[in-house]
């Protein structure tokens, strides 16, 4: 193992105790989770690669990952299938159509690559699109960046949103109760 690779790792340690440190002194257990993430994240951004994932590694992953995907399917009903169908079709095009919209307007203002501005702002799981990010080449700290970004501000919308739905709900049921 050359000199450059043992410091890599040391800052990549470092930057995750920092990370994890921060948390725990805020006392935000989320931060302790993403405090690393995101100072690795920024350092491999701003200042430069950490870190190469070797070659098998990304064949392992990608295995483990198309296991767990695989495992997780649940046995269906046709009749169930072709209620859904359609309706899931909609959703999946409407949800890939915002996404390359979306992606085509970061790369219209950034020196991004489009490949990774699409990744990171297309809907899906953030380990999925960072497993098709690092096979197509795109910056994948960027694109698992993006998409915690994406994923937290779905979380802060739809927290306000179910309540307002719920108190609106709530109001319809007592209204047609009296």
């Amino acid at each position: 193992m050359d000199m450059q690779a043992v410091n890599n790792i040391l800052i990549v340690i470092l930057l995750g105790a920092i990370g994890g440190g921060a948390g725990l002194l805020t006392r935000s257990v989320a931060l302790v989770f993403i405090g690393p993430i995101i100072l690795i994240g920024a350092y491999q951004i701003y200042i430069g690669s950490l870190y190469g994932v070797p070659s098998w590694a990304r064949l392992v992953i990608q295995i483990a990952a198309g296991f767990v995907l695989g495992a997780n399917f649940a046995q269906i009903s046709v009749v169930t299938m072709k209620n859904v169908i359609k309706p899931a079709i909609a959703v999946a095009a409407i949800m890939l159509a915002g996404g390359v919209a979306i992606g085509y307007t970061i790369f219209s203002f950034t020196d991004w690559d489009l490949k990774t501005c699409i990744l990171a702002t297309t809907f899906g799981g953030q380990t999925e699109m960072l497993l098709i990010a690092e096979g197509a080449g795109a910056k994948t700290e960027k694109v698992i960046i993006l998409q915690f970004i994406r994923n937290q501000a779905a979380l802060l919308l739809m927290f306000p949103l179910s309540r307002l739905i719920l108190r609106i709900e709530a109001g319809k049921n007592k209204g047609g109760q009296a």
